[in-house]
């Protein structure tokens, strides 16, 4: 049995810890800077320069903007698994795991409804500002997996089950999403009213994405039964074609912002894809139907490629579903004179399209700098079905930074860790 759950467990998060994918925005851009989740995602008023396309555009035409910064290059990652995290099944690596604990796993996870897991995390390639305009190329991925409560017993105690009897079990509604994708965003600032104790500022952004890679499965009522003993899988998957180049889709998306910067005090309001027109192109994807048969002792199966449009219409759906959503944001920040900023921030994502991070963000944090060498930051958030607690710093030598990031997930959403590391020169 400690095998059978290594086994499946890994299946279900391998991707997500090498994965690439935005863990600091709803939209698809998402913020280059790496300080980000130093105060756990609540940045929409201290990005200046390069970071600003992913956090409020508005934020480039503010008076003490840089004229030129860069970040060559910036990495973030993540992974989770909820409600067992990879810590609860390292401490009996090796060993035979009780069934009074077994017991206890799968009690939480009938509560929160799945065994989940998955990872994102987000590779800046290039980010820089001139002025009030900038650029930012990134490539992201993200992989979201749920099995349902009896895919879980199945996987921690056979087919015998909690119970120690043989029972039938049901696998409808475990599930398994991935994608892709790099976008390129343009993003500009503008000042609209300057006076020496206020500016007021607007922007936007403007992105194009390209689909690199897609993955849709939905299980479709796989039974394994007691009696007789059979194993009926149905499990169809929706995928890119082997052959299939580097764009499976594409799409443009817009943000837009306002921003108010006071010697005390700063506001911020960003409404994110207002519009945004990238969908998964189908010519190319292939379709396994994911089925088997054995009953004990023959077996049939069907796995071989079919053209999409012969998926399942819910298949179908998943794959149109996975595009991206409004976001909403409210953020603000109040400078003391100790040198510390404080910040706070709202964000809402208005649909269930790729979720490259929860649905809905409440968080607060800070930034304070120390004799014009290192900045520290710390930072904590109420998510969706959990918490963030986040923490970095900068190393400030002249125009040169040298950043690092960590941001602890928590709760029913999954615990995981995200990191991040950058360099930038000119901007934080």
């Amino acid at each position: 049995m400690r095998n059978v759950l290594s086994l499946g467990v890994s299946m279900m998060v391998a991707a997500g810890v090498v994965s690439l994918s935005p863990s600091g925005a709803e939209a698809q851009v998402g913020t280059a800077s790496v300080s980000a989740l130093g105060v756990a995602d609540s940045y929409g008023t201290l990005a200046r320069g390069y970071a600003a396309p992913g956090a409020n555009p508005a934020l480039l035409g503010l008076d003490g903007n840089p004229f030129f910064s860069l970040a060559i290059p910036t990495v973030r990652a993540s992974q989770g698994l909820s409600p067992i995290s990879l810590g609860d099944l390292n401490r009996y690596s090796g060993q035979y795991i009780p069934t009074e604990q077994k017991t206890a796993w799968l009690d939480e996870i009938d509560r929160i409804g799945s065994f989940q897991g998955g990872g994102q995390a987000q590779a800046s390639a290039l980010a820089l500002n001139v002025g009030p305009v900038a650029f930012q190329h990134s490539t992201y991925a993200v992989l979201d997996a749920h099995l349902n409560p009896d895919a879980a017993e199945l996987l921690l105690f056979g087919n015998s089950g909690r119970s120690g009897s043989a029972r039938d079990f049901v696998l409808d509604g475990s599930q398994l999403d991935a994608s892709v994708f790099s976008s390129f965003a343009l993003a500009l600032g503008m000042p609209v009213s300057l006076t020496d104790s206020r500016q007021i500022a607007v922007g936007a952004t403007l992105s194009y994405t390209v689909g690199h890679g897609v993955l849709a499965a939905r299980d479709m009522g796989s039974m394994v039964q007691s009696d007789p003993v059979s194993v009926d899988l149905e499990f169809p998957v929706l995928h890119t074609g082997e052959n299939a180049g580097l764009s499976q889709g594409s799409g443009i998306g817009m943000d837009v912002g306002i921003a108010l910067d006071t010697e005390r005090y700063s506001l911020s309001f960003a409404a994110k894809n207002v519009f945004n027109t990238f969908e998964w192109d189908t010519e190319s994807m292939e379709y396994r139907p994911g089925e088997a048969l054995f009953d004990g002792s023959e077996g049939t199966s069907d796995f071989d490629p079919q053209p999409a449009e012969a998926a399942p219409a819910e298949l179908l759906a998943a794959l149109a579903d996975q595009g991206f959503d409004p976001v909403l944001q409210l953020s603000g920040s109040y400078r003391l004179d100790t040198g510390t900023t404080l910040v706070a921030e709202t964000r809402s994502r208005l649909g269930d399209g790729i979720a490259v991070t929860p649905k809905f963000h409440l968080g607060v944090g800070a930034e304070h700098e120390l004799a014009g060498w290192f900045a520290v930051r710390t930072g904590l958030a109420a998510i969706t079905d959990g918490y963030r607690l986040g923490g970095g710093g900068t190393f400030i030598l002249g125009p040169v930074n040298v950043t690092g990031g960590w941001l602890y997930q928590g709760g029913d959403v999954g615990a995981g860790h995200h990191l991040g590391f950058g360099l930038s020169f000119n901007q934080r």
